[in-house]
């Protein structure tokens, strides 16, 4: 039996959306109102503002970024706080300095360069900015009735307030009920346009929630793996992704091909002689030791040649102009002209190539306008079975072979520039909800 099929489409009625109230914003405002509440319950008179910045400062996106950004600025805080006492044990030493404000702000500004320069130089970049504010409000808020060393430990003690406080409303979050038993397919291409864009900040930020969670979502690409490692080279990607329409699973964190579908070498020899028999260009797309080769042959037009010119400088890609070896599995084979040349090469291959041998889809060249590209697979792959192949055969540790979900917009107005954040964020809907998880009887 094959995995429960179920595809979650998101409503067809156009919709204007405002910008969403993240968790991040929600967090904020709660650290914020605790370290104003704590002042306020330990009757403290210090400095509210410096707690409330160092809150806003530390809370995260990740867990894990606030644990690390929460240390760095706290050794950041404590440089400031040092650069500080130093500052204000010189200004007693020199009363006429003090006496005469432009030359204190000029000092001022110079123990910011230095806090900020000396923070950069131990690599807590991150922490500069608040080492270089605790210096200020060192600076700035002295007071006289109190020694340089009771205004630095105040100050460092507001900063403390909000690195604890923002630690805190990070890490805690409502129980939640989580759907491990199913895998979740998402279409590259409804979250970039392009291989030549890039997936806005918000949608990457909420897949990387989602991975992080231990959601298991697998995206489905058209294309090689280059153009996802370039695309979201900040995901920690946790489940294998469907690439090149489905002839290859390919897992992305161990840079590793799982499965190929491969075209068979004489099968791949027959289609390229076609090819060159018919004075046309191609490129071979080919997988050896894990590394996604891409041979360049026959007679390369322009638009190839255009093509080659804006993704061939990627250390990503690469190309060879020569001819593939038996020890290469090929995956796929891709020429590309204009759209009416494309329209009747492909009527003609149809006619003239087996069926049960080979599998041609069409696509539009994006930064190629008026041109199509042909791509050849073998007749073995698709992506329907890639996905089968995931839910029924790598998971096979599971209980049950895992619910398969197809989250697919089908709104006219669709754009994933704009709207890939509000695709995630249905997703995260369906893999979670708050509650507490049931006990299963024994």
């Amino acid at each position: 039996m094959g995995a429960k099929k179920k595809v979650e489409k998101i409503n067809k009625t156009s919709h204007t959306y405002l910008p969403h109230l993240g968790q991040r914003i929600v967090k904020t405002s709660i650290a914020v109102f605790l370290c104003l509440l704590i002042h306020y319950i330990i009757g403290y008179k210090g400095m509210m503002l410096q707690s409330c910045i160092s809150a806003i400062i530390c809370v995260q996106p990740y867990i894990k970024d606030t644990k690390e950004s929460s240390f760095n600025r706290f050794i950041g805080t404590l440089i400031g706080g040092v650069w500080g006492l130093l500052f204000l044990i010189l200004i007693q030493q020199f009363m006429y300095v003090a006496t005469h404000e432009v030359l204190i702000y000029l000092f001022m500004s110079i123990g910011v360069l230095i806090v900020i320069y000396s923070t950069v130089a131990i690599r807590l970049r991150d922490a500069a900015g608040l080492a270089a504010i605790t210096f200020l409000c060192i600076a700035i808020g002295y007071d006289a009735e109190d020694t340089p060393l009771i205004t630095t430990l105040s100050r460092l003690f507001d900063t403390i307030i909000g690195i604890v406080v923002a630690l805190f409303v990070n890490v805690i979050s409502l129980p939640k009920i989580k759907e491990e038993g199913k895998i979740f397919f998402v279409r590259l291409n409804d979250l970039v346009v392009d291989r030549l864009s890039e997936i806005s900040s918000g949608t990457l930020i909420a897949l990387n929630r989602l991975y992080s969670d231990g959601a298991k979502i697998s995206l489905v690409s058209p294309w090689a793996p280059a153009h996802i490692m370039s695309q979201i080279e900040d995901l920690h990607i946790t489940t294998p992704s469907i690439i090149m329409d489905g002839a290859a699973l390919y897992d992305i964190d161990k840079r590793k091909y799982i499965k190929i579908d491969k075209i068979e070498f004489e099968d791949a020899n027959f289609l390229c002689h076609t090819l060159k028999d018919m004075s046309l260009g191609y490129c071979v797309y080919a997988v050896r030791n894990n590394t996604t080769l891409i041979y360049r042959q026959g007679n390369l037009n322009k638009a190839e040649q255009m093509e080659y010119d804006k993704l061939g400088q990627s250390d990503l890609r690469n190309y060879i102009d020569g001819f593939y070896t038996k020890d290469d599995k090929i995956c796929c084979i891709r020429t590309i002209d204009t759209d009416s040349k494309i329209e009747d090469l492909e009527m003609e291959l149809r006619w003239s190539l087996p069926s049960e041998t080979y599998r041609l889809e069409v696509r539009k060249q994006p930064f190629l306008p008026g041109y199509s590209g042909l791509y050849i697979y073998s007749a073995d792959s698709s992506v329907d079975k890639m996905k089968e192949y995931l839910c029924n055969s790598y998971y096979k540790d599971m209980d049950a072979p895992l619910e398969r979900v197809d989250l697919i917009p089908i709104r006219e107005d669709y754009n994933p520039a704009k709207d890939s954040v509000h695709l995630i964020r249905r997703l995260r809907h369906l893999y979670e909800r708050v509650g507490f998880q049931k006990k299963q009887s024994q």
